[in-house]
This record gives structure tokens, sequence and C-alpha cells, in this order.
């Protein structure tokens, strides 16, 4: 097994921990390990940790155990794989679950991909995420919290470069998960505590070739050039993001270089939460703040919902262990539109607009009147329209209030909504 990165990888393991601490760390609820039903099943576990516990680590409680057969390679040229989840009796509660299949040979990459769920009390619908990375997430999205059990099948074409004769890579799970039984209902984020390694034998007829828009061309040397991500145009239309730190002169220097990390961390974390790979996304960096630029093609009805609960719940999970007056809070805002890659940066509207939302009244003064809030987010009238106004993922449309934004001397005026975590 391998250590899952993120939130981890600041503490030991579950099981390290319940090794070394004076108390027992797992929860009463995830006291045994049930043993897998086949030989050709692997478990793993889905476990969250509770953000407001004071009084040293706090526990893992085990949400759903989760069966992996191994991967298979089929015939036509797919991967099939079959998962199982099992919810645990808990007050915790998920109606969702993002799966990723990540290879570790870079070259791979995914054509094609689609998913299904049976067994489930309520219709799922299931999201594809990473086509043209070695990669590729599934988010299964059920109704309303429930427990129960899911059978999630999945399947994945590949173009694959001549000398890969196996296919290694790992499988993580994650779950935005809610406790009940308690008010207020509260919020946290389960994952697999390690990433289930896996390797499948790749038959040599059965193969498929990237397609030519994925290789580069020769080398001058002669050599053929190893499939690629394909470079995409310089001009294009892009989803972007805006972030800057609340109150960031209040900083001394070293604390400055501090939240800056900090904040390098949680957008690093959110974006794999949303299932954006490292080379879908162009940074600039504005000392206080970022402004990152996503790669073109982007399924905006998984990414964008997954983001905003990657940066709730990775902001929270950061800010609980710091005091007042390190705590970040943060403004964002989104955006998306025709930008251009230029010498000194991205042109383009949304380019300037998105930052024109970041610094509105609206978005600080959402920000200022609820102190309690770690962001607040901003979004243009026509990315609420197209996307948010539809409830993808866990994303409510009721949640964002309607505000108009107007900075005459800048010569723009927009409708945007304003959304800020905890507002009923």
């Amino acid at each position: 097994m391998t250590t899952l990165p993120g939130p981890s990888q600041a503490g030991p393991s579950v099981d390290a921990e319940a090794e070394t601490s004076a108390r027992t760390d797992v929860a009463p609820d995830a006291a045994a390990t049930p043993t897998p039903t086949s030989e050709s099943s692997a478990v793993g576990e889905l476990v969250v940790r509770d953000a407001r516990w004071r009084r040293g680590p706090a526990p893992a409680h085990r949400i759903a155990l989760l069966y992996f057969d191994r991967p298979v390679f089929e015939e036509s040229g797919e991967v099939s794989l079959h998962v199982r989840i099992e919810d645990v009796d808990s007050p915790w509660r998920r109606s969702s679950l993002f799966l990723r299949m990540a290879f570790d040979d870079l070259r791979v990459r995914t054509l094609d991909a689609y998913g299904t769920v049976t067994n489930a009390r309520e219709g799922v619908s299931v999201l594809i995420s990473g086509l043209g990375t070695p990669g590729v997430g599934w988010y299964a999205q059920g109704q309303d919290s429930e427990t129960g059990s899911w059978e999630l099948a999945v399947r994945v074409s590949l173009a694959l470069p001549e000398d890969v004769r196996e296919l290694v890579g790992t499988l993580m799970a994650e779950a935005p998960v809610i406790r009940t039984g308690l008010p207020p209902a509260r919020r946290a984020h389960a994952r697999m505590s390690t990433l289930e390694e896996f390797a499948v034998p790749i038959p040599l007829p059965a193969r498929r070739q990237a397609p030519a828009h994925l290789n580069t061309p020769n080398t001058d040397n002669g050599l053929a050039a190893q499939p690629t991500l394909a470079q995409p145009a310089s001009s294009s239309v892009r989803l972007c993001v805006a972030v800057d730190i609340e109150r960031y002169s209040r900083f001394r220097t070293p604390e400055a270089v501090r939240a800056q990390e900090r904040l390098v961390e949680i957008l690093a974390r959110a974006c794999r939460h949303a299932g954006i790979a490292d080379d879908q996304a162009e940074t600039q960096v504005t000392g206080d703040g970022r402004f990152v630029v996503f790669a073109p093609g982007l399924d905006e009805s998984a990414v964008i919902p997954a983001l905003v609960q990657g940066l709730e719940v990775v902001l929270s999970e950061v800010n609980n262990d710091l005091n007042d007056r390190a705590r970040l809070r943060l403004r964002v805002a989104l955006h998306r539109g025709h930008l251009t890659r230029g010498s000194n940066g991205w042109a383009g509207v949304s380019s300037i607009a998105v930052h024109r939302l970041l610094d509105s009244g609206p978005a600080r003064r959402a920000l200022d009147d609820r102190p309690q809030a770690d962001f607040t987010l901003i979004v243009p009238d026509s990315l609420y329209s197209d996307v948010i106004a539809h409830g993808y993922g866990l994303l409510r449309p009721d949640r964002f209030a309607q505000v108009d934004v107007d900075v005459p001397a800048k010569g723009f005026s927009e409708r945007a909504w304003v959304y800020v975590p905890g507002d009923a």
C-alpha cells in the first residue's frame, strides 16, 4: 500500500495513531475490519476525522468499506473494474463517491470512460473527469444521504505506448459526508487511509495506439516522440479562478511566508479533489493570492462543485490547527471565457473580470458579514446559469445570493452570485 497524499501526510496513518496514542483513535463503529469476500477482492475503507475534535488527535470514524476486484484488461482494449461500497453503521452519512484510477506511467492517456451504479436506493448519476490524462475519475452522485450498498462498474479506454507490457497504478476513493443526529448538521470529507495498488498485464494483440492528436512530431534525430497530452491551443475558452487572502497585510514576513505556503497547499489539494491534474492548471502568483487558468475542455458540471467542496473541506482542516491571527480566510472568484496566453500572463476579458469580481464590494462584504466563514465565492451570472443553477454535485443553487457588481472607475458592471459556506 502507498500512503494517500494530502491531509494524511500531516500525521501518522489511522493504524499508526491507534498504536501510538494512549487512547483508541478508531471509533467503536470502526473496531474491526472484515475480510474480503473472495481472493480477487481487496478491502479499503473510507474514514473521516472530526475537524472539531479538540482533545488530541481526532478519532477516525469508518463510514464505509470498499471491495475492489482486480482491474481486467479486456479484449476490446478497455480496462474494467468492479467496486462494491458498503456503508457501515455510523452517524456520518454519504450520498456520493469519487473514485480515481491513476497510472504510474505518465505516457498512458485515457481516451474515454463510463460507469454505472446499481443497488443504490435512488438513481445515481456518474460524471467523468480526467480524460486525456494518465488517470481518470468517476464521481457517482446520489440524491440524498443514505446508508446502504453500491455496486460501481467502470470501464476506461486507453492509449498505450508500444513498450508498455503492464498497467501499474493506484486506486483512490473519497466521499463528502454529513453528520446527522446532532444539530447543526456537520459536513466533512471521508477518504481512504491508503491507496490501493494494482498491476494489470496487457495482452500484446489487444493494445490501442494513441491517436495522432496525442502524439508529438518526430524529433530531429528521427526517434518517435512518446505519446503525450496534446498541448492546448494558446487561445481557447477556459475556466479560471482567482483567490485572495483576507487582510494579508496583517502578517509579519515569517507569517506571510507560512500563509503563502498554506494557500498553495489548499489550492493544490482542492484541485486534486476536483480531479484536475497538475498539467491541467497554470498558475500566476500574486503574493497574497493566486490566479489559476485551467485547461480547456474540463467538465465544469463536475469540476466546479468538486473544487468548491474541496476548498471548503481543506480550508476547514487547515484552519482547525491555527489560532485566530494565523487563520486563513479567502475570497474566491470563478469565471470562464476566451483567454490567450501572452508573454506576461493571460489576456482576455475573463482574466480581468474574475479579478473585478474578486475585489468587489459584494465579495468583501459577504466575508466581512460572516466572521465564522472560511471563504466566500463569487461567480458571474453566465457561470451560475450554465452550471450552478442546475444543481450539479453538492453545490446547491439556493445557497447563492444574486448581487450586482459595479466598478464605474474601471468601466465594469456585471451581475454575479455570491456563495458563503454555512449559509442556510
